[in-house]
């Protein structure tokens, strides 16, 4: 291994206390050091870019909050400074989005204003008029750049781009409480009723997967009696038929070895497997090691949910 030697240049500064006495050839920097005055414009979420928001597939039109400039300087402006922005889609790309095209947004304004005194500007708006083109299996961007800056001021070249993302959700997409009832022949033989707190992320057009934060996980959570817990690589998807409300769930976990079987119940009776509108409701029986769909207390593994919608995430 090379080592690097580094050494570092201390410079002092000797301040004569006794008086304040002019030195002409400093003030002309023909000595000394002399910090200039350093105005600069800036996105200060540059840093954390891309901003990514989650909106709706609707026909409709949103719109979000994008990034806000600011005048990095140590005083206000004394006049009005006006900065320029361009759309930079090449930012979007790099950073591995899909690029919304011309007609898919639109921003409420390139040019950015200052009146005197101001430091902060407003948010840019940023609107997508009919998301329901979007492919909810895809994230969108918007790319702004500044561009250009009067009254003496800079682009700070490290602070100059942003990306504005954004996740297409579905009308499943959203939190929900998780009413459950889990059987296993040996971890879980009791039908230990549970609730907890879930999420349902958009997938598809028409489907979720069930998010469990306290596992910080896809799956779907199930209780031991004493305690709640779930299982690895499993990643379960709710599909809906859009013409009956009728729901599937399914094992789609990148390593699945186990794949789900729609249930008919723990008492064989039959389970109606559905998305409720009205209620905004999941009601799902399925598992594995139940062909058919037939629940065998000796082999079968099985959940019965109720997952209820509390609100968007």
């Amino acid at each position: 291994m090379r080592k690097v030697l580094l050494y570092t240049l201390a410079v002092s500064v000797v301040t004569t206390i006794a008086g304040c006495l002019k030195d002409k050839d400093y003030e002309d920097q023909k000595y000394g050091i002399q910090i200039k005055e350093v105005k600069a414009v800036a996105f200060p979420q540059a840093s954390s870019s891309p901003i990514v928001y989650g909106i709706n597939s609707q026909t409709t039109p949103q719109t979000v909050d994008g990034p806000y400039v600011t005048l990095e300087e140590d005083k206000t402006p004394s006049s009005t400074v006006t900065v320029t922005l361009q759309i930079n889609q090449a930012l979007v790309t790099a950073a591995g989005y899909v690029a919304l095209g011309p007609t898919q947004f639109s921003v409420n304004s390139l040019t950015v204003t200052f009146a005197a005194g101001q430091k902060l500007s407003d948010v840019i708006k940023i609107t997508v008029p009919n998301s329901s083109v979007l492919d909810p299996t895809q994230s969108y961007g918007v790319g702004l750049t500044i561009s250009s800056a009067d009254q003496g001021y800079k682009v700070a070249a490290n602070q100059k781009d942003i990306v504005v993302a954004f996740n297409i959700k579905n009308q499943y997409d959203g939190k929900y409480t998780l009413k459950g009832k889990f059987y296993h022949p040996s971890a879980s033989s009791g039908y230990f009723p549970f609730t907890t707190g879930v999420e349902m992320h958009t997938s598809g057009p028409n489907s979720v997967k069930m998010f469990w934060p306290l596992a910080d996980d896809y799956a779907n959570p199930w209780s031991t009696g004493s305690a709640l817990t779930y299982f690895d690589v499993q990643d379960p998807e709710f599909t809906v038929n859009t013409s009956t409300n009728a729901v599937t769930v399914q094992n789609v976990s990148a390593g699945a070895v186990t794949f789900y079987t729609m249930g008919m119940g723990f008492d064989n009776a039959g389970y109606n497997s559905r998305w409720d509108p009205a209620t905004k409701t999941f009601f799902a029986c399925y598992g594995y090691n139940i062909p058919g769909g037939v629940f065998n207390t000796a082999s079968a593994r099985m959940w019965i949910d109720t997952v209820i919608y509390t609100g968007p995430r």
